[in-house]
């Protein structure tokens, strides 16, 4: 018998009985559909964390003080000063920008008209580290910070709720830090960027860093830097020479923590390519489930046509013969059921990105391998009842009621 007959005849066979090769079919398709899902999820997590971290900025280094861990806490805080910019670039020559940055909670006021903003200090180089475009007007530059001016650039978000559709530029605003109150003229606003991290990158205003730690602040410390590099090649050389100089200024290598955009991204890569694939292993269970749904309905075809295989050893047919028969018949339905589940594997994954607005991923290789695997889990499965069959004494057989 031609395999394309072999098939025929499985196919004929798995039709005679249509619940039971409907629910084995069905324990396959959920066994794939779910692998594919979970690992379309999981590139989905990693797509969205790279296009977060690359919109935090541009071959970004960040440094914070790392309070907690730090043998002095308040001697740390003494070096978050406006000088410790210049400081570091001199002292990390793979460095290009370095800017202070320094932030607190603000309420803005225009006409009465309140509205919420993280109020952020920072010096020019800030906008080409963290990829900041200006819509209209202009961004915060030098003379602003030699002035400590009161000027300010609006996030899209703020401005929105302000001004509606009027025009900002050249309008005072009233900014409000606790107990201190402002006024400053708006010079521009960003262009929209959305939301990085949970974080509403759209709801933040922008002055100049003196103005913040002279004027807005109790103290005159910055809150962190960022730094940049000219290419992502030497974020690793920036980021040991920032260590080795601002552990000898502090006297302590835990003062400060200091990562690299590259670092971070490399990081969550890892995370989670690991969440990912124990993900996959738990839906794969699912996959030997199934394939123990695929056993039971052979072994329950063996039993119902015991007297067929009688007859057909009676009439020739070879051990190998029975096997391959049904060997296919668990090929087919597992090939069935991974078709199937390609295709809810695909609606799941694009489902899951939707509700969770991330961008669509999906991986044909990780398709392939499930499919594949379904596949082996039907050879698997149906190695016994096939070899029961196969084996069977042929005059017994006959006999068989």
């Amino acid at each position: 018998m031609t395999l394309v007959e072999t098939v025929l005849l499985a196919l004929r066979n798995l039709k005679a009985n249509k619940l039971r090769t409907f629910l084995s079919v069905l324990g396959v398709m959920v066994g794939v559909g779910a692998v594919i899902t979970v690992i379309s999820v999981g590139m989905s997590a990693q797509a969205e964390i790279a296009r977060n971290i690359s919109d935090l900025g541009s071959n970004m280094i960040a440094v914070v003080p790392n309070l907690n861990a730090s043998q002095d806490p308040r001697k740390v805080m003494k070096f978050m000063t406006l000088e410790l910019s210049a400081r570091m670039l001199e002292a990390a020559p793979a460095l290009s920008a370095v800017s202070a940055v320094a932030q607190s909670n603000a309420t803005l006021t225009y006409r009465g008209e309140p509205t919420t903003a993280s109020l952020t200090g920072i010096e020019p180089e800030y906008a080409r580290i963290m990829t900041t475009k200006i819509a209209l007007g202009r961004g915060i530059v030098h003379s602003d910070l030699d002035s400590s001016s009161h000027v300010i650039v609006l996030g899209s978000a703020v401005a929105r709720d302000l001004f509606a559709d009027l025009d900002p530029i050249g309008r005072q605003v009233s900014v409000t830090v606790g107990e201190r109150s402002r006024p400053f003229t708006v010079v521009g606003v960003v262009e929209p960027k959305g939301s990085v991290f949970l974080s509403d990158m759209d709801r933040q205003a922008f002055i100049p860093v003196t103005t913040m730690v002279y004027k807005m602040l109790p103290s005159r410390n910055v809150s962190m830097f960022f730094c940049q590099t000219s290419s992502p090649d030497d974020a690793d050389a920036a980021v040991a020479q920032l260590k080795r100089y601002l552990s000898t200024v502090a006297g302590d290598d835990r003062a400060f923590e200091v990562s690299s955009q590259q670092a971070l991204l490399k990081a969550t890569r890892q995370i989670t390519s690991i969440v990912t694939a124990m993900l996959t292993v738990i839906a794969g269970i699912s996959l030997l489930v199934s394939g123990l749904g695929i056993m039971n309905t052979l072994l329950t075809s063996v039993a119902e046509r015991t007297r067929e295989i009688g007859v057909r050893k009676s009439l020739g047919a070879r051990n190998e013969d029975i096997r391959s028969q049904f060997l296919v018949e668990a090929v087919v339905l597992s090939s069935l059921g991974g078709a199937a589940g390609l295709a809810l594997g695909y609606v799941g994954a694009g489902i899951a990105s939707a509700a969770l607005g991330w961008p669509m991923a999906f991986n044909w290789l990780a398709v392939v391998a499930a499919i594949g695997f379904s596949t082996l889990v039907g050879l698997a499965f149906g190695t016994y009842p096939a070899a029961r069959a196969s084996n069977m004494d042929p005059v017994a057989a006959l006999r068989y009621e």
